[in-house]
Order: C-alpha cells, then sequence, then structure tokens
C-alpha cells in the first residue's frame, strides 16, 4: 500500500514538475545564469529589493528608502513594499544578489503555470494533460515575454488566477476555508502586483460577482444556498477588508505626495503609450514578428499577443461545440466575449473603449493599455476549458470523430499560414549570419524575424498534423516544445541583456552594511555608464549613498523634490553641502557618526541658533531628536527635513518612525503566511473534485 500511494503522489506531482521544467527551458539564458536580466527589472525593481534585502538582514525595517531620489517610503503597493509578503521573507532568507533575482523571476513564472493548472483542473476541465497544455500555453505567451522586465505584471500571472481560484471555490462550496483563502489572495494580488492590475482585477471580478448572483437569483437554487453563499462572501470580503485595510491606507498617503498623483489627459500622448496595434495580432502565430515591430507610441513588448499553438487549434471545435450545445452556452459565450473585451481595451486609443472606462475611479490614472492584454489570454483560456469541459485529449485522435475532423482542418490552415508567409519572406534568407550570435540577434531585420518565426510554426504545425494522424503520443511533446522553443527565441529581445552575472556585480560594486557618507549628495552620481556604453541607473542605490540626480524615478520621487532637483538654480544651491548641513552660512560643525536608512545621528557644535537640514524629502513620519528630547520638524522653501537648533553642543537624531506601518506589516505576513502554509500542507497537492 505505502507504494501505490508514492506513485499516487509522484502522479499528483508530475504536472507540476513538467510545469517547472518548461518554464526553466523556455528562460535558459535565465535559469542557466549566462545572461542578466534587464531594463527596468535591473533599473527600478532590483535596486528596492536590494535594499529590502539588506536592510532585513542586518535588523533594519526597511520603511524608508533614503538612497532613492533623496527618499522615499516604501509603505504603499506602488512598487515592492513592507507589505509584500513574498519580497519580505525573500529579502529576510536570502543574500541580495543576481542570482535570487533570477530565481525569483522563475519562480513567478513557474507558479503562474502552477495556479493555472490547478484553476483549470479544478473548475474548468476533467483532462488534466489538457489543463497541463493550457496552463503552460498562459505561462508562456507572449504576455509573459514581453513583460519579463516588469516582475510586478509578472508577479499578477499568479496571483490574479489565484484570487479566482479561491473566489470560484468560495461560490461552489461556501466554507471559512475558502473565505479565508480569497481574503489572502487578494492581499496578495494588491500588496505584489502593478496597481494597474489590481483595479482591473477588481473590476473584473466586482462585475463578475454582480452577473454571477443575478443569475443565481433567476435561477431555481434553493434560497438556503443563496445566503450560505452570501454569508461566506461577505466573510470573505470583511477578512479581505481587514487585510487590505493598512496598505490601503499608506498607499494613498503616499500617493497624494507624488507628481503623477492626478487622472492623465486621454487624448496626451503619454496617457496613450504602449497600445497594441493591430499589426501585433500577426504575434499569434508568429511570435518574433513583434519583437522588432515598431508604430509611433508603442513598443514590441506590448504588441506580442502569443499564446500558443493549442489555443488557435481548439477554437473551431469550441465554437462548434458551443453553437450546437444542448442547454445554452451562455457561460461560454461570456468568457470568450469578456476576453474580446480586454482584447479591444488593448488597443488603447484605437477604439473609443480605453477612454470611456475613464468613468470608473482610478482607471484615468493609467495608461500602458497593451498590458491589458494579459486579462484576454485569461478570458480566451477559460473560454476554450469551459466549451471543452468534458472533452478528453484522446478524443482529438478518435477517426471519424467530430473533435478530430475539426482539430486536423485548424492544424492544416495553421500550417498553410505558415508555409504561406515562408514562401513571401524566403528571399530575405540571405546575409543574416553576422558572424557571432549577439551581431545577428543586434542586427536582424523585421522581415527576418517573419522568415524563421514561419519557419518555426511550419515545423511544428507540419509535426502536429503527423502526430493527429498517425503518432498520438507525440501531440503532447510537439505542443510543449512549441512554446519552450518560441519563448526562448524571444528572450533576446525582451528579457535578457549580454551581461553575466559577475559583470553585474562587479558594475553594482554593493557596499557592506550603512557605511556613513562622505560625499556630498550633490557630487554623487545616480547613474554610471560602462565600458560598452549602457547607463546603469539608480546606481547609488548600492553604493548607499544619497545623490542629489535623479535617475529613472519610475513613480517613486515625492513631487516637491522632483520640482527642486529639476531646477537648476535651486538644486545648485545644494552644491558642496553635506547630507546634514547648516541651511545658514552662520558658525558651527556638524559631524555624522552614524548613517541608517531611516535614521541619521550627528554631532553638533553651534555658535548661534540655526537651522540644520538633512537632505531627505519632508514626509509624515520624520521626527527629531537633540540631546534625546524631541524637537519639531519645520516647513520651509526646503523640500527636505529641517529643525531650528540653539547655540551649543549636543547631538541630533533625525529618525523615520512609522510605528503602524511595521506593526501592521508584521501582523499581517504573519496571517497571510500562516493560512498560506495550512493550506499548501493539507490541500494543494490533495486530489481534486470534478468540475462543474
Amino acid at each position: 500500500m505505502r507504494i501505490n500511494r508514492d506513485m499516487t503522489t509522484a502522479s499528483r506531482l508530475k504536472p507540476y514538475g513538467v510545469i517547472a521544467v518548461a518554464a526553466i527551458l523556455a528562460y535558459l539564458p535565465v535559469s542557466s545564469m549566462l545572461f542578466t536580466l534587464r531594463n527596468d527589472v535591473m533599473a527600478i525593481e532590483y535596486p528596492v529589493q536590494h535594499f529590502m534585502s539588506e536592510c532585513l538582514r542586518k535588523g533594519e525595517f526597511p520603511s524608508w528608502f533614503n538612497t532613492w531620489n533623496m527618499g522615499f517610503p516604501l509603505q504603499s503597493v506602488l512598487t515592492w513594499g513592507v507589505y509584500s509578503t513574498p519580497q519580505m521573507m525573500t529579502g529576510l532568507l536570502f543574500e541580495s544578489n543576481i542570482y535570487i533575482l533570477h530565481l525569483e523571476f522563475l519562480f513567478f513564472i513557474m507558479s503562474s503555470g502552477w495556479i493555472m493548472y490547478k484553476l483549470l483542473k479544478t473548475h474548468f476541465l476533467i483532462d488534466h494533460v489538457l489543463a497541463l497544455l493550457l496552463a503552460c500555453c498562459y505561462m508562456l505567451s507572449g504576455f509573459t515575454a514581453g513583460s519579463s522586465q516588469w516582475l510586478l505584471y509578472i508577479t499578477g500571472m499568479t496571483f490574479i488566477p489565484l484570487t479566482l481560484y479561491c473566489l470560484l471555490g468560495l461560490l461552489k462550496k461556501p466554507s471559512f476555508k475558502y473565505a479565508a483563502l480569497f481574503a489572502v489572495s487578494y492581499y496578495l494580488l494588491f500588496t505584489n502586483v502593478h496597481i494597474y492590475l489590481t483595479v482591473v482585477s477588481s473590476y473584473a471580478l466586482f462585475f463578475f460577482l454582480l452577473l454571477y448572483f443575478t443569475r443565481l437569483l433567476l435561477s431555481k437554487t434553493p434560497r438556503a444556498v443563496n445566503i450560505k453563499t452570501i454569508r461566506f462572501l461577505v466573510l470573505a470580503l470583511t477578512g479581505t477588508a481587514f487585510l487590505c485595510a493598512a496598505p490601503a491606507y499608506y498607499s494613498i498617503e503616499t500617493i497624494t505626495y507624488l507628481e503623477r498623483s492626478l487622472p492623465l489627459g486621454s487624448h496626451s500622448d503619454f496617457f496613450q503609450s504602449n497600445y497594441l496595434h493591430p499589426d501585433g495580432l500577426a504575434s499569434f502565430l508568429l511570435p518574433l514578428s513583434a519583437t522588432k515591430t515598431t508604430h509611433f507610441n508603442t513598443e514590441g513588448t506590448v504588441l506580442d499577443v502569443y499564446i500558443g499553438l493549442l489555443p488557435l487549434i481548439l477554437l473551431p471545435l469550441s465554437v462548434f461545440l458551443n453553437l450546437n450545445r444542448e442547454g445554452g452556452s451562455k457561460k461560454q459565450w461570456g468568457w470568450l466575449l469578456a476576453a474580446l473585451f480586454f482584447l479591444l481595451l488593448s488597443f488603447g486609443h484605437l477604439t473609443p473603449l480605453r477612454s470611456w472606462m475613464n468613468i470608473l475611479p482610478g482607471m484615468g490614472n493609467f495608461r500602458h493599455p497593451g498590458v491589458l492584454r494579459v486579462f484576454f489570454n485569461m478570458g480566451f483560456l477559460f473560454y476554450l476549458a469551459s466549451s471543452l469541459g468534458d472533452t478528453r485529449l484522446p478524443d482529438l485522435f478518435v477517426k471519424g470523430s467530430l473533435e478530430r475532423k475539426y482539430t486536423s482542418i485548424s492544424t492544416a490552415v495553421l500550417l498553410f499560414l505558415s508555409l504561406l508567409v515562408l514562401v513571401l519572406y524566403v528571399h530575405d534568407l540571405s546575409g543574416t549570419w553576422k558572424g557571432s550570435l549577439y551581431a545577428t540577434v543586434k542586427d536582424i531585420t523585421i522581415s527576418k524575424l517573419i522568415l524563421f518565426s514561419a519557419l518555426i510554426q511550419v515545423f511544428f504545425t507540419g509535426l502536429l498534423l503527423f502526430s493527429i494522424v498517425k503518432k498520438q503520443r507525440l501531440f503532447t511533446v510537439v505542443l510543449l516544445t512549441e512554446l519552450i522553443i518560441n519563448t526562448l527565441s524571444c528572450t533576446p529581445f525582451f528579457t535578457i541583456g549580454n551581461y553575466q552575472a559577475g559583470e553585474v556585480a562587479t558594475i553594482l560594486q554593493p557596499a557592506k552594511g550603512f557605511p556613513v557618507q562622505q560625499a556630498s549628495p550633490f557630487d554623487v552620481p545616480a547613474a554610471f555608464t560602462d565600458s560598452r556604453n549602457n547607463s546603469w541607473p539608480n546606481i547609488n542605490t548600492y553604493r548607499k549613498e544619497v545623490s542629489n540626480n535623479v535617475s529613472m524615478p519610475g513613480p517613486l520621487i515625492l513631487e516637491k523634490v522632483s520640482l527642486f532637483v529639476s531646477e537648476g538654480e535651486m538644486k545648485n544651491s545644494l552644491k558642496g553641502k553635506q547630507l546634514v548641513f547648516l541651511k545658514d552660512s552662520s558658525g558651527g560643525t556638524i559631524r555624522i557618526i552614524q548613517q541608517l536608512p531611516s535614521s541619521v545621528r550627528a554631532e553638533v557644535s553651534l555658535i548661534k541658533p540655526a537651522n540644520i537640514v538633512l537632505q531627505q524629502g519632508d514626509f509624515p513620519g520624520w521626527k527629531a531628536y537633540y540631546n534625546g528630547k524631541n524637537i519639531p520638524v519645520l516647513k520651509n522653501e526646503l523640500p527636505f527635513v529641517n529643525v531650528e537648533l540653539p547655540a551649543g553642543k549636543g547631538e541630533l537624531v533625525f529618525s523615520f518612525e512609522k510605528k503602524g506601518v511595521m506593526y501592521s506589516a508584521i501582523i499581517l505576513h504573519i496571517l497571510v503566511l500562516l493560512v498560506t502554509c495550512l493550506w499548501l500542507s493539507r490541500k494543494f497537492f490533495i486530489r481534486s473534485s470534478s468540475p462543474s
């Protein structure tokens, strides 16, 4: 009996292992550590993560990011912050380096596949292999490749379906367990995902519940069931509100101090940037076509709508089944309409829908409409899964069956289209090789990329057609390999740079501990240009030095600080000034004896009363102590922390204190970890019931 139980456990774990291996192979340049991630993940997210890890491992609570653009609070959900349980745990357990960053990147990609597989096989499909294949399509989609330089988008691919999984479980089996899981899953979504995706997810969940209960009220469902569902849903929403109250409150406080806190003009180029151009639809079949496609005010990272060959192959079959389904197929068509709605939203200003959405609170604050195609991916896969709920993979190979007929025809059409593109672009094959892989990839043209993409798809569609007719066991392997190869071929354009991990460590030169800064912030560079003429933003964060020079701030900069350092004369007034300095030229000396992220201690000797300035952004939470006594923090024309001291000698301490942030974050992390550990240890790999 013990052997049988072990075999059963192995069979349950196998799909999760396949998903993990597929992610590792698809992102081999990252998983092998041969190359590093690039662009925003290195310029914005990695410095924040590095700082948080350094603080946690040295006993400091990372509430104030002192080296980031003259200081910034990490109490909000705008990027990685103290309410992110995964980030706090990672920073506490592991020393921050490029290897940990890569492992974190791979983990979130894997977990997106794991959660989608769990969701599909529990609530949509009876065939676990089909659920596995569709989960891999989701995990290795063009959205993943295009968004690989923004971890806050990658995390959304995990926590959005996780929240839906818990919600569906709550609606089907109302219980305290699912109420707690929903509250925790939404908290993770709220605190770990780009706020744009969180807001859209929240609206989508609201409309989903509205439609669900409207349908429930119109149905013949017993009243007792309705009341039970509503009772536990209210409990789940109450728990969600409790968990999210603190991060929401402190995020609102932070937003009021930002320069990008107001809605954007819907007709501005900035608001309309990074939309999905219709040309990007070619990447459904030819993913490489999006990598170098150029259109005004957008880029390839948001043009890639690739989702694998399987969804394209299954689409005609799913439409036929729904058109001939007895008892109606409103639920299935609803998923498809939702998918198409989000696809149209992704087109941005090319359709009026995105502007219309600004009527909803918060939507006017966001750009990048092309990012919304992740919801198209989910809706499209849910449509296919709900349409094929009772279909098993072997049904696609039964001779004479409608499943085999439609699958064969759709595969043949895809093969024909790939061959057609190959014939049209075959003349571009000559002169491709430039002597090295790096030079070839760097200088390759869009027409050559389309040619190679077509060549890849001709090979795989041909193999798929052969496997449907002759070699059925080959079908699954070909579909997985196609996903891996196409994702791997996109990584040089979207995911990786040409630096190895050792090179990055040499360039960043992270300082140990928290040394006292000797150089004036005015003289500290915030960016570094290396020998290859590549710029490394926010380099001062690794060296633990405050700088007056702003470099790639994203949303993480206080408005008054931004205005001050952007004005030449005002910024020049800081030239030669130390981190703590005398505002006026009155006599006196200041010597910094300790410099921590949220605390600076200095010895002061003044001939007469003077104003002392700390070059950190003025934000609620800063306090000052002189000789152990609390003194008021003043407001003046400088956007920094400053105080008035009497003549004499003493010790001055500036301290950023937000005990509410620290205590609430610790309590929330304990609750989240407790619920998560209980779920994972008892339920995650237990055989699920058939979907309904």
